[in-house]
């Protein structure tokens, strides 16, 4: 989610969700995969949502003052993290949401693709070619567009 707080809420509205819908859960289904469904949806739903608020209100970010060896150690490391996460946002929602669950969550592959409901080569195709265009435009930081998959 990017920080605590969002994270947070995301948990107490799964909590919230689980509580108002357990009766809808069929239990000739496993649970797990229910419940994560429930929680990437309203993972995503914020995500939609702040997306939504920022593209509207884009304030500049307020930076803490740094000493200049600490800017200097980590300068290249922040700038590639920013495009990366500059060029994630850019993907296709289904390869984003790929990309976000299986490369920063930890999610494992299978239970993704259950989760997901999509067959597990799909999930691996949509992750090849999230991970193919991040590359390209990390190589090439003057490309406009991220290549056609």
């Amino acid at each position: 989610m990017g920080n605590r707080e969002d994270a947070e809420d995301v948990v107490s509205e799964v909590f919230r969700r689980v509580f108002r819908k357990i009766a809808t859960y069929d239990s000739s289904h496993p649970f797990v995969p229910w419940l994560y469904r429930i929680a990437l949806h309203e993972s995503f739903s914020l995500l939609r949502r702040r997306r939504a608020q920022t593209r509207r209100f884009a304030p500049l970010p307020l930076r803490e003052p740094a000493s200049e060896c600490r800017i200097e150690r980590n300068a290249s490391f922040s700038e590639l993290a920013m495009r990366a996460r500059a060029i994630l946002r850019e993907l296709p929602a289904d390869q984003e949401r790929a990309i976000r669950m299986h490369d920063m969550e930890n999610v494992p592959a299978a239970l993704l693709s259950r989760s997901l409901e999509i067959p597990l080569p799909t999930l691996k195709s949509r992750l090849r070619r999230a991970r193919r265009a991040i590359r390209v435009r990390l190589e090439n930081p003057f490309s406009q567009r991220l290549p056609r998959s």
